[in-house]
């Protein structure tokens, strides 16, 4: 494909299908873990995802074992955030793959 560039700066995105992803041809899969640590829950617990590269997100409750899991998420880079109402206690960057696809999640017990 060709294209001009007429500014100074460009933006160009590129997508390419995946290749050889791995052993499952499905792209939409729970991605799920457990949260672990912290201190006394106050509010609902809530864990969000928000995508690194597009602007896909879900969220998903945290039981009460620290248990969560979001259901249909595409495979990529997300920020993970585990929520305690409005106050966001641990972030973490994650890719999930076909192979990789459960999380744990430490919160700091402060």
């Amino acid at each position: 494909m060709e294209f001009t560039v007429d500014a100074a700066r460009s933006l160009l995105v590129v997508s390419l299908p995946p290749v050889n992803w791995g052993e499952s041809a499905v792209r939409y899969t729970e991605l799920s873990g457990r949260v672990a640590g912290g201190t006394a829950k106050r509010e609902k617990r809530i864990v969000r995802i928000v995508s690194l590269f597009g602007d896909f997100g879900r969220y998903g409750a945290v039981e009460d074992d620290g248990s969560f899991a979001i259901a249909d998420v595409p495979d990529g880079e997300y920020l993970l955030l585990v929520m305690d109402g409005f106050r966001i206690l641990r972030e973490m960057r994650v890719s999930k793959t076909p192979q990789h696809s459960e999380f744990m999640v430490t919160l700091s017990t402060r």
